[in-house]
Order: structure tokens, then sequence, then C-alpha cells
């Protein structure tokens, strides 16, 4: 993690909701991740923003055949 910077307690649920699944293979969706979650679609966002900081090297996002693709490492 950027200068080891512990993850947040909802940082650490995104990052193992996002390890959970296949996201390179299968388009992400903000609304299925805000309904697993039980958190608001603009907080994901703001969550994944700030977990992406801190992730650098471990986790990528893309664009790909008309939806965004999360890989981790």
């Amino acid at each position: 993690m950027a200068d080891d910077e512990p993850l947040s307690e909802k940082e650490q649920r995104l990052w193992d909701y996002i390890k959970a699944y296949d996201f390179v293979g299968h388009t992400w969706s903000t609304p299925n991740a805000a309904d697993k979650l039980n958190w608001a679609e603009d907080e994901v966002y703001q969550v994944l923003s700030d977990l992406i900081k801190k992730m650098k090297g471990r986790m990528f996002i893309y664009y790909k055949g008309g939806g965004l693709r999360i890989a981790t490492e």
C-alpha cells in the first residue's frame, strides 16, 4: 500500500468485495456493489477513488468492451 497507510474499514470492505469477484472477465457494476455493501452509489465511487490511491501497483481500473474492469494482484 502507498506509504503503508492502513485501509479504512470501508476501504477494506470494498477491497474484500473486489477480490471476491471477477471484474476482469465481467463489467464492474457500481449499483451492484452499492447493493452488496449496503452503501449509496456515490459512497462506492468515493471509497473506490480513495482505495485506488492506496493500492497503487496492486489494483488497476481500465475500460474495455463498454464497461469498467478492475484487476487486482
